[in-house]
C-alpha cells in the first residue's frame, strides 16, 4: 500500500465526517452536547462499517471507526468555535429590579 493512499484514505475518512459533526447540533438541537454528538456520530460510522461488512461490498476497519469519530469531533469543534464567535457579544444583561 502506497503512502499516498494511506493519506488520502487518512483525509477521507476524517474530512468525510466533519459535516456531520457540524449539522448535527445544527438540525437537532436537542443533541447540541459535545458527548452526544460524538456519540451518534461514531454510532453512524460504525453502522456504515457494519453495513460494508454485512453487505460484502468492504471490510469492517476499527481505524476507520476512529478516522470517521476524530472528523465528527473536529466538526463539533468548528461549530462550537463558530456559535462561540457570532452569538458571543460579550455583553452581559444587568438586571435591575
Amino acid at each position: 500500500m502506497s503512502s499516498e493512499y494511506s493519506y488520502k484514505n487518512i483525509g477521507g475518512n476524517i474530512v468525510g465526517f466533519v459535516p456531520l459533526g457540524i449539522l448535527i447540533p445544527l438540525v437537532f438541537t436537542f443533541l447540541g452536547g459535545f458527548f452526544r454528538v460524538t456519540g451518534i456520530v461514531f454510532l453512524i460510522s460504525l453502522l456504515f462499517e457494519t453495513t460494508q461488512l454485512l453487505a460484502g461490498i468492504g471490510v469492517f476497519d476499527v481505524d476507520d471507526l476512529i478516522l470517521n469519530t476524530a472528523g465528527g469531533i473536529i466538526g463539533y469543534i468548528i461549530y462550537a468555535i463558530t456559535k462561540w464567535l457570532f452569538f458571543n457579544t460579550g455583553e452581559q444583561e444587568i438586571e435591575v429590579t
